[in-house]
């Protein structure tokens, strides 16, 4: 086990019956809530979470790695789930001293911190499950290879 990924042991999908994931345009999104199943919902509602939003990003082929930092966040965790791209894998860093990243506003209008590769050390290297709770708080980035990766990444909070 590892703080940066963890494959989760339950096999469901957040869409309605009729979404087909790899409908996804290339790039950044978020997907319409009218595709998110109510049981979905119902689920994250009895963990005592909210659903903000369910990101997508949708990587071609040798892509990588686009080290950052989802919302500029310390630590933050969301659920993952990954179609296609079976020849990826996501990447975790540690910034090197004195290097500071970027700050970039989203095509969703989130905010990101982004680091030049040089600028980090790589500590970690995992294929994501579906689905899987990964660590979006600290540098972290993907490789693809020949095929496209679809990823829905569900930004929950807590009702607290």
């Amino acid at each position: 086990m590892n703080n940066y990924c963890i494959d989760l042991e339950f096999n469901w999908s957040p869409f309605i019956t009729d979404y087909d994931p790899y409908s996804a345009p290339m790039g950044h999104s978020k997907l319409d809530e009218k595709y998110i199943s109510p049981e979905f919902f119902q689920c994250i509602d009895s963990l005592g979470l909210k659903l903000l939003y369910i990101e997508i990003f949708v990587k071609g082929p040798n892509y990588g790695p686009g080290v950052h930092v989802d919302h500029g966040k310390k630590d933050m965790a969301k659920i993952n789930w990954v179609y296609g791209g079976e020849d990826s894998v996501m990447t975790w860093y540690q910034p090197k001293k004195g290097r500071l990243p970027r700050f970039n506003t989203t095509a969703i209008n989130s905010y990101s911190v982004v680091y030049d590769e040089s600028d980090v050390d790589l500590v970690h290297t995992q294929k994501v499950g579906l689905p899987s709770l990964v660590q979006s708080g600290v540098p972290h980035g993907i490789y693809t290879k020949k095929q496209s990766r679809y990823c829905y990444s569900a930004v929950l909070r807590s009702e607290e």
